[in-house]
């Protein structure tokens, strides 16, 4: 499992895997009509990247509207048996966390991208396959695990001049780099316009943590455990464990998609400021 929660990229998951998925979905009755290819290569030519016509050239004898109709059934089976596979595993795992690779198949597949880097960056307005590829690749050389909030930061701190730089192969896609480092501008825009902050309370467990005003802001970060969330040093040798109304509204956030930040924070009122990015 550890092995597993450590794969950011399909490319990890074995070929076994995608051909034993594509038999077991068609056997099902409600995709079995959706499934017609010869074989999978197609669709890990498109997990790859590659465009509809490369993909055409090398399996449809140069067809793009063949490729375009069956890839469409064929990600659509994906996803719906994808759904299905994570509701099990999760149920099986019981309190053990998903392994994030599997919690982005279905992503993997819809979007035609084999990284979870790639899909956050189509998640946050990339909309062009090859585009997200390219910006993926550069912040994998840089770091070496995929967290959503790191890639965030890192993909809304870059300037224009650094998207030419790292997409430079694209050469002939100007326009579409200009149109998505827009959207990344804007979608930037809308969350800190739509940034929410939620006042709590927090206890400290069993008194066993004196605070002797050291601690700073930029020390702290939130985690959930056992159904908790709870403020933590990064050492995770003091912690402290939110409550108050706000409470169950914080627990429905995604923290793959969003994150929480501690605005404020005041030990001797033993209260807290959270905001959602």
């Amino acid at each position: 499992m550890v092995e597993i929660d450590k794969y950011t990229d399909v490319n990890d998951l074995p070929l076994i895997f995608w051909q034993e998925s594509y038999d077991v979905f068609k056997k099902l009755p409600e995709l079995t009509e959706s499934l017609n290819l010869d074989s999978i290569a197609p669709l890990i030519g498109w997990l790859e990247g590659k465009d509809y016509k490369e993909l055409a050239d090398l399996y449809f004898d140069g067809k793009t509207e063949i490729v375009v109709k069956k890839l469409e059934k064929v990600t659509h089976a994906f996803s719906w048996g994808f759904n299905s596979l994570i509701r099990h595993i999760t149920f099986y795992l019981n309190s053990q966390k998903t392994p994030k690779i599997f919690n982005n198949l279905t992503s993997f597949v819809t979007h035609g991208v084999s990284t979870t880097a790639a899909v956050y960056a189509m998640s946050l307005g990339v909309y062009d396959r090859q585009v997200a590829i390219s910006l993926s690749k550069a912040y994998q050389t840089i770091h070496p695990e995929t967290e959503y909030s790191t890639f965030k930061e890192w993909l809304f701190n870059l300037d224009f001049g650094q998207w030419v730089e790292i997409l430079q192969a694209h050469t002939g896609s100007s326009r579409k780099i200009e149109e998505c480092f827009d959207n990344i501008q804007h979608k930037q825009q809308t969350l800190q316009s739509n940034q929410k902050v939620f006042d709590c309370t927090f206890i400290n467990v069993e008194n066993s943590v004196n605070i002797d005003g050291s601690i700073q802001l930029n020390e702290l970060l939130i985690v959930e455990f056992n159904d908790h969330l709870w403020i933590t040093t990064y050492d995770y040798q003091k912690y402290w464990q939110l409550s108050g109304v706000n409470i169950d509204k914080l627990k429905q956030f995604n923290r793959q998609m969003q994150d929480m930040i501690i605005q404020q924070i005041d030990f001797q009122q033993s209260t807290a400021k959270i905001s959602i990015h």
